[in-house]
């Protein structure tokens, strides 16, 4: 948000920050993004626990242009989405878009290895 924020104020990019400037879509403007967006949820089992019994989601996901991947940080539980013709997310097409899902898998998990890794906890709050 750094660089939309910035040029908002009137600022001059100088290209040295992290993320998109994505001002035009304050502005009531299209804007689609450049570059790929990746995620993670539920990296904490304390404090994102989920309830025993519930379907879960796939940990990590990444956004590239129409396309939608979910996936597990150990490779597992791979769901890949054609947002322009699955707005819903109901039909999972990771068999059949192969290729596709081959490049964002690399790149998600590729991704994930460069997020600092939190401590491991055993120890549960009442």
């Amino acid at each position: 948000m750094f660089p939309a924020f910035s040029s908002l104020a009137g600022q001059k990019e100088t290209g040295a920050t992290y993320g998109e400037n994505i001002a035009s879509a304050f502005e009531g403007k299209p804007y689609f993004r450049k570059t790929a967006l990746f995620w993670e949820y539920g990296r904490n089992n304390e404090s994102f626990r989920y309830p025993q019994g519930r379907d879960r989601s796939p940990n990590l996901a990444m956004r590239q242009g129409n396309w939608k991947l979910l996936i597990n940080d150990d490779g597992s539980g791979i769901e890949l989405y054609d947002l322009s013709n699955d707005p819903s997310e109901t039909n999972n097409v990771a068999e059949k878009q192969t290729m596709m899902t081959s490049q964002m898998r690399t790149k998600l998990l590729a991704w994930r290895k460069e997020l600092p890794q939190l401590p491991v906890s055993n120890s549960r709050k009442p």
